[in-house]
């Protein structure tokens, strides 16, 4: 019954009384109560428990222990607290524990240790610190039987050269701790490995063949965020075929590493800052690669046609040297980000982009105006063309695009009124018009917009009063930011009720009258640990020139 909202209906009572039941699958079910204690425990036959992704909120049931027939508990991410008990050890037949990823204050590895039949093993994300090879020998000899490890997202220091001695590991999961040193080719034997997870750590030194060299199961590899350099042979053909491949922050470079040409099940790739310079051979679009990410190189080409036929569904090649104009025809893209380029020419008239959810164009050199085609995206979430040539009007379109969420165009030349069709986007979180020609009044229909978290008019020439509906129906603004317009008038004291407001910037307009003693109600600056700084530029007022507000300091420019 797993993935279904059963908060309001499981009833465990019932289910203690399913004395032949074998398999239970609660997993992802918003379940929040759990009976720490049962009277008498039934599920005798229980083989398999999985209560996995749920938010319990309380400790570990004490009944649990007394389920010895269990093979296989799954309790991660299900917000269990306190301790993981030394009964845990009356689990003797487990071959599968699941624990990653709680609020325990105690993990005691003593009772692990004596799980002999364990081969699987998921302790990641509990805060666990120290050398890893202390952790090891607190679990003794069953260490070495585990084929599947997850000690991700703790604060485990030392090497990983014990990593070899692990002869059936099978899937093993290091990310996101403090492990150092090289790592040591004798990897490349182990023969039943199928994922390999050591990203985010300190490991360096050089990668060669010698650490592929029997990995034929290899499916899943990921040495990301690292000091490692790969130099392997440009005539070299790897044992394995990867499904999953992420060297960000290696270095692969600067050539285009030629051994992928023989990955042909590769689906996702994540090549981002690896010194790569130069172009993307014609061969690696022909492979089934679906998610591509080679961001942050020195990537030097136009965008090839046979893009648009691939299988790629989501292309990063942000801050490289990608040049020419923009294809009118995306394909199958559904996530698309290619700022902070060298791309110029308008957006094309006919923009058919039907998959698209996310479009990144910021930092090109793009002109022309935004086609009405835009708003036949219906499945856009982000929108970005900030930081180009941009002109002409907003086109007045946006009720075909219901679950936008993002817009930046600011750092254009975008002129004419802001299209009150705007006020169609109930789900838009972030408005950012900042730096362009715009003029008229603020739109009434934009306070439609009741997420607005971020709304950013500055630098244009807006006029008329500021609208007070800002403060009554954006509740959920934490940024304002309307500096260097043409407003005028008293600033309405409605703005004090956005509680969570954290920037307010008015600046440079033309605001007649005092500061509204309902400005001293923003209680998110009073409680942040931050500091924020607030203008009223060009602004006449009668109070004083400073005003302090416990010990945040609010500028008032004259």
């Amino acid at each position: 019954m797993s993935w279904i909202d059963l908060n309001d209906t499981v009833d465990w009572s019932v289910i203690n009384e399913m004395h032949l039941l074998e398999t239970l699958m609660l997993r992802y079910c918003s379940l929040s109560e759990m009976p720490i204690e049962l009277s008498h425990v039934n599920l005798t036959s229980l083989k398999k428990l999985d209560i996995s992704l749920n938010s319990f909120n309380a400790p570990l049931p004490n009944w649990l222990w007394n389920l010895t027939g269990l093979l296989y508990i799954d309790l991660r991410y299900s917000e269990f607290y306190g301790s993981v008990p030394i009964t845990l050890s009356n689990l003797a037949s487990l071959n599968f524990l699941g624990l990653e990823g709680n609020n325990f204050e105690n993990v005691f590895l003593e009772p692990i240790s004596q799980l002999v039949n364990l081969r699987s093993l998921y302790l990641g994300w509990l805060g666990i610190g120290g050398d890893v090879l202390n952790l090891i020998k607190k679990l003794g000899n069953m260490w070495y039987n585990l084929e599947d490890v997850d000690f991700a997202g703790n604060h485990l220091s030392g090497n990983i050269s014990w990593i070899t001695q692990m002869r059936n590991l099978s899937i093993i999961d290091l990310r996101s701790n403090s492990l150092s040193g090289h790592m040591p080719s004798e990897i490349g034997t182990l023969a039943y490995l199928k994922e390999l997870y050591l990203s985010d750590n300190s490991l360096s030194g050089v990668i060669t063949e010698a650490h592929f060299v029997k990995l034929s199961n290899l499916e899943r590899l990921d040495l990301s965020g690292n000091m490692l350099t790969l130099k392997l042979n440009e005539n070299w053909v790897p044992p394995f075929q990867l499904q999953y491949l992420a060297l960000y922050s290696c270095k692969v470079g600067p050539k285009f590493p030629s051994w992928l040409q023989w990955q042909t099940r590769l689906l996702e790739v994540d090549l981002s800052n690896t010194s790569i310079i130069g172009v993307i051979p014609a061969w690696f679009w022909n492979v089934s690669v679906e998610s591509v990410d080679m961001s942050y190189n020195n990537i030097t080409c136009n965008l090839p046609v046979s893009i648009l036929l691939s299988k790629i569904r989501g292309l990063n090649l942000r801050s490289n040297n990608i040049s020419g104009p923009m294809p009118s025809v995306w394909g199958r893209i559904e996530s698309l980000d290619l700022s902070n380029n060298i791309l110029n020419g308008s957006i094309p008239t006919k923009f058919e982009f039907p998959q698209a959810r996310l479009v990144e164009l910021s930092g090109n050199r793009i002109d022309g105006a935004i086609p009405q085609g835009v708003c036949n995206m219906s499945y856009l979430i982000v929108l970005q063309l900030s930081h180009n040539a941009i002109s002409g009007e907003i086109p007045d379109c946006w009720k075909n695009i219901s679950i936008l969420e993002e817009i930046d165009l600011s750092n254009n030349q975008i002129t004419g009124e802001l299209p009150s069709s705007i006020g169609s986007l109930q789900y838009l979180l972030t408005l950012q018009l900042y730096n362009n020609k715009l003029h008229g009044k603020i739109p009434s229909t934009l306070q439609q917009c009741k997420n607005l978290v971020f709304l950013s008019l500055g630098m244009n020439n807006f006029s008329g009063k500021i609208p007070p509906w800002i403060g009554k129906e954006l509740q959920n603004l934490v940024v304002l930011q309307l500096r260097s317009n043409k407003f005028t008038g008293f600033i309405p004291p409605e703005i004090g009720e956005l509680a969570k407001l954290q920037i307010l910037d008015l600046a440079h307009n033309s605001l007649v009258g005092s500061i509204p003693n309902s400005v001293g109600n923003f209680s998110s600056m009073k409680n942040s640990s931050q500091y924020y700084f607030v203008t009223y530029g060009g602004y006449t007022t009668s109070d004083s020139d400073t005003l302090y507000i416990y010990r945040y300091q609010w500028t008032i420019c004259v």
